[in-house]
């Protein structure tokens, strides 16, 4: 799968930002992040969800902060419910490296990010998870 579309999009959300288009650049990085989750499903490492996530997250930034908070809460709810899926589909794969936990781990900082922009609840829980499960990393070396 080519992201070159998804490039273009990121490009022209950056542009609309730097003008202060919040709204339009909250569009050109949801379309962006669609073309990443679009890449399903993902490998058990999620590295293409993880970028369309990401997009997701700065659309739902540029809406909020453009004045759109019910698109704001409908991309952090998708946002949402894909890192929650993949922990789900990842949870017994228990990676080998240290690496590999962190990333499970960094799912959860992603729900917390999500339900802080999307002003949903329970975001100190998945903080929280990420924190704990870093911790146990620690505590194996």
């Amino acid at each position: 799968m080519s992201f070159n579309k998804a490039h273009e999009h990121e490009q022209a959300a950056q542009q609309h930002r730097e003008n202060g288009d919040f709204v339009e650049a909250g569009e050109c990085y949801t379309a962006a992040a669609y073309i990443y989750l679009a890449d399903w499903p993902p490998t058990h490492r999620g590295k293409n969800v993880s970028h369309g996530e990401y997009y997701l997250l700065n659309a739902a930034t540029c809406y909020r902060l453009g004045g759109c908070t019910d698109r704001a809460r409908n991309r952090c709810q998708q946002g949402v419910l894909i890192a929650e899926e993949l922990l789900d589909r990842t949870k017994n794969i228990g990676g080998t490296t240290a690496y590999d936990r962190a990333r499970y781990a960094a799912w959860y900082e992603f729900i917390g990010d999500f339900r802080v922009v999307g002003i949903l609840t329970e975001k100190v829980s998945a903080y929280e998870r990420a924190e704990q499960i870093y911790f146990e990393e620690e505590t194996h070396h």
